[in-house]
C-alpha cells in the first residue's frame, strides 16, 4: 500500500520513524502554507523514490527524487509535472536540507522495516500514590506522540488542565500526588503494571 505523509513534526509516519533527536534536529519542515504530501509506493521502479502528491495533481508520472543513491544535490525528476513552482521547490529544498532523514523513512517503507519493532522515545507523567508508604504505587500516564519534541514546555502549559488517573489500590484519585515527567520507550509502556489506559494519553478534565 501507498504511504503518504506530510514531513511535520507530529505526522504519524514522521514520528514513528525518527527517533525524538532526530525530530528535534530537522533542518527545515515542509511549509505550513502550502498543501501537498510526500508519498512512497511501489511501481516497479528501482531505488527509494519519494513522490510529491499535489491536491489536483497528476495520478501518474509523478514528480519525485530517488533517495537511496541520490544525486548531490538531489535531483528532481519527471519536474514537468509540476502544478505549483511553489510547492516543488519546497518539496525539493525540505528533502535536500534532510536527506539523510528522507533516506531513513524511505528504507523503513522500501526495505520492509514498516513492520519492524521501532522503539519510539517518548514522555510519560507519573503520579505517586501519597498514601503509600512503600513508594510502589505510582501510575504513568503517557503523554501524546506530539509533545515529544518539547515534553516540559507541553505539560507546563497542559498540567492545570489535566485529569488525575485514579489510584490501583484506592481506586479513586484522591491520594494522587504531584506528578513527574519520566522518558520512557512507547514500546516498553505496555510492560507497565499501573500504566493508564485512558486513550493512551494524558486527558483534559
Amino acid at each position: 500500500m501507498p504511504e503518504f505523509f506530510e514531513f511535520k513534526r507530529n505526522d504519524p509516519y514522521v514520528v514513528r520513524h525518527l527517533s525524538g533527536g532526530e525530530i528535534t534536529g530537522v533542518r527545515r519542515w515542509q511549509s505550513d502554507r502550502l498543501t501537498y504530501q510526500f508519498s512512497f509506493h511501489t511501481q516497479h521502479e528501482a531505488g527509494w523514490p519519494c513522490y510529491l502528491s499535489e491536491q489536483n495533481g497528476p495520478g501518474r508520472n509523478l514528480p519525485k527524487i530517488n533517495l537511496k543513491v541520490p544525486t548531490n544535490p538531489p535531483a528532481l525528476l519527471q519536474g514537468d509535472s509540476v502544478r505549483d513552482n511553489a510547492i516543488g521547490a519546497d518539496f525539493r529544498d525540505v528533502i535536500i536540507a534532510n536527506v539523510a532523514l528522507f533516506q531513513k523513512l524511505a528504507s523503513a517503507y522500501y526495505e520492509g522495516t514498516e513492520q519492524a519493532p521501532v522503539q519510539t522515545p517518548g514522555w510519560v507523567v507519573a503520579y505517586p500514590c501519597t498514601l503509600d508508604r512503600s513508594n510502589t504505587r505510582i501510575v504513568y500516564v503517557k503523554l501524546p506522540l506530539r509533545a515529544a519534541p518539547i515534553p516540559e514546555a507541553f505539560w507546563a502549559n497542559f498540567s492545570r488542565f489535566a485529569r488525575k488517573p485514579k489510584c490501583p489500590m484506592h481506586k479513586n484519585s484522591e491520594c494522587m500526588g504531584d506528578p513527574k515527567l519520566k522518558q520512557i520507550q512507547y514500546n516498553e509502556f505496555v510492560k507497565v503494571t499501573n500504566r493508564f489506559d485512558d486513550n493512551g494519553e494524558v486527558t483534559a478534565a
